[in-house]
């Protein structure tokens, strides 16, 4: 999985990526008792995941910290830090800023949905530009990372038709609009986002910048 557009300037944020399953190091004991009744596939990726979110922490020069979950199931993450955790079928990725206001991050395997889903997911706009892979899977897995940016920041949870996304994947990068009508989810307007797409997957991130 090539990383080469999130290999930003972007302030005081470290990422990581790895295959799940893969040693990434201890978990805390409030972490392993969160998904002691999972299957294994589902506690290998939980555990890849927040895994790479300890290293992030520690290369911010912040202590590894437990990362728990909220009653939605969203990750609670320490306090002084953003961040955002994503895995599919093979890969796990994790994201963590100290200074940017919101971040999120996605992986996705290609052919990710049917075509008969593309019309819940994709506004007429989209669908009229979104006719084959990868641009179907990168444009659902861009506003994936863009709910997971917002939502610690409006509580709010947007359906797949409030947001409008603009790639290029030429130059890594993608724009997002929003086409809904709630007046605090109208921040997803001033995400910047960045997309990496290999033979299989696509990597997806959006952030807001410091005012």
């Amino acid at each position: 999985m090539a990383l080469r557009p999130l290999a930003l300037e972007l302030p005081d944020t470290a990422f990581g990526l790895a295959s799940v399953g893969a040693n990434t190091g201890e978990l805390f004991a409030d972490e392993l008792r969160s998904v002691r009744r999972a299957v294994a596939g589902r506690q290998a990726e939980f555990a890849t995941g927040r895994g790479l979110a300890h290293r992030a922490m520690m290369a911010l020069g912040h202590p590894a910290r437990a990362i728990l979950r909220a009653s939605d199931r969203a990750p609670i993450w320490p306090s002084g830090l953003t961040g955002s955790l994503s895995h599919c079928r093979h890969y796990a990725v994790a994201a963590v800023s100290r200074s940017l206001p919101a971040i999120g991050v996605d992986i996705e395997c290609l052919h990710r949905l049917s075509p008969r889903t593309h019309a819940a997911v994709f506004t007429p706009c989209e669908r009229s530009r979104v006719r084959e892979e990868p641009e179907a899977t990168a444009v659902f897995s861009a506003k994936e990372a863009v709910f997971k940016a917002i939502q610690p920041l409006t509580r709010t949870n947007p359906g797949f038709l409030d947001a409008e996304i603009e790639l290029d994947l030429g130059g890594g990068r993608f724009r997002v609009a929003y086409v809904g009508s709630d007046t605090a989810t109208r921040c997803m307007n001033d995400l910047r986002g960045a997309v990496a797409v290999d033979a299989g997957h696509v990597l997806t991130l959006a952030w807001l910048t410091p005012a």
